[in-house]
């Protein structure tokens, strides 16, 4: 049994939910935006404290895909076991409206440059693009 109480239980469950609502904070140089987000709720002595600190901190984050070079393969990479003699279902590709195909172009390419992701060597089975 769980020591949460009831009302604890939406928040805890299988989801995570926002409690608080989030500001946005950059914390970057002024050069290039690294927007980050905080809590609304926090006393305002506390909020300058943590705004300070993620600012001096702020080389620890990865803000673009290269700088991840060395992310381990374990971590991020999704496989998906087949029981020996079973073939997996194609799935029928799904459109994408045309006014989002240039920004899911933009992103692969990107993420291809980045070299974090790379072209699959079995195509007729992978599923389609999900645009979130």
């Amino acid at each position: 049994m769980d020591s949460l109480g009831d009302e604890d239980e939406g928040k805890m469950g299988k989801g995570f939910m926002l409690v608080d609502e989030l500001e946005a904070v950059d914390i970057g140089d002024g050069d290039k935006p690294r927007p980050t987000y905080i809590s609304a709720k926090l006393d305002p002595d506390y909020k300058k404290e943590l705004i300070t600190l993620l600012k001096a901190y702020k080389d620890c984050f990865a803000w673009e895909y290269y700088e991840m070079p060395s992310l381990d393969r374990k971590l991020v990479e999704h496989r998906v076991p087949i029981k020996y003699g079973y073939q997996p279902f194609k799935q029928a590709s799904r459109k994408i409206k045309s006014d989002v195909m240039a920004n899911v172009k933009a992103e692969i390419t990107r993420l291809y440059e980045a070299k974090f992701i790379r072209q699959c060597r079995y195509a007729e089975w992978i599923s389609s693009v999900v645009h979130v």
